[in-house]
């Protein structure tokens, strides 16, 4: 069976897209003989989760540099427009941030509704993320479709070394919502 994943001659079930599958389901063994073969890194499942989405979602960081070596594309998104680095921004994973960022995923990647990657990063309270992600360029006054910062984002989580990080990068903590609200209300609150 492993020489027919290897030559690519062989699909696991009905799947077309195995590699997905497998670490999907954690089979790290069956990945990492998929991708000595010729699997196509970049076949979506039905939803279009990618194996680079998925390897990011288990934090598996040597995995998914593996992917990026095999042109897995970083700014992929499935049909709810979900990217990679969303993914890694809600981990708060500074190490898969960085590999993605530098796989050309745009700092300032958003879900449907406005939220950035930064604005993600910054609700877990990891420093490191949320500076990889303004290293790159991430825009630390965007606002999301309800005009709110991830500076107000990391205030209303109570992530004090987030707010700090933000402010020195430039963050205008004076901005307020079309209600009055600034980040200052996010931190009492």
């Amino acid at each position: 069976m492993a020489s027919l994943l290897l030559l690519g001659t062989v699909a696991l079930g009905d799947s077309t897209a195995p590699l997905a599958d497998a670490i999907k389901q954690g089979d790290l063994e069956t990945a990492e003989i998929l991708l000595s073969g010729k699997v196509d890194v970049n076949a979506p499942q039905p939803d279009g989760m990618t194996a680079l989405h998925w390897a990011v979602f288990h934090d598996e960081a040597q995995l998914v540099k593996a992917l990026i070596d095999r042109k897995a594309d970083a700014q992929a998104k499935n049909r709810y427009g979900v990217a990679p680095l969303s993914i890694a921004a809600q981990n708060g994973s500074e190490a898969v941030v960085k590999l993605l960022l530098d796989a050309g995923a745009h700092a300032d990647t958003e879900l449907p509704g406005g939220e950035t990657a930064l604005m993600t990063a910054a609700r877990t309270g990891k420093v490191g993320a949320v500076s990889a992600l303004i290293s790159h360029g991430a825009d630390v006054n965007a606002k999301e479709r309800r005009n709110q910062t991830a500076i107000m984002w990391a205030a209303a989580e109570g992530n004090a070394d987030v707010v700090a990080t933000l402010i020195d990068a430039g963050a205008d903590y004076k901005i307020p919502l079309p209600s009055g609200f600034t980040p200052f209300f996010f931190a009492i609150r």
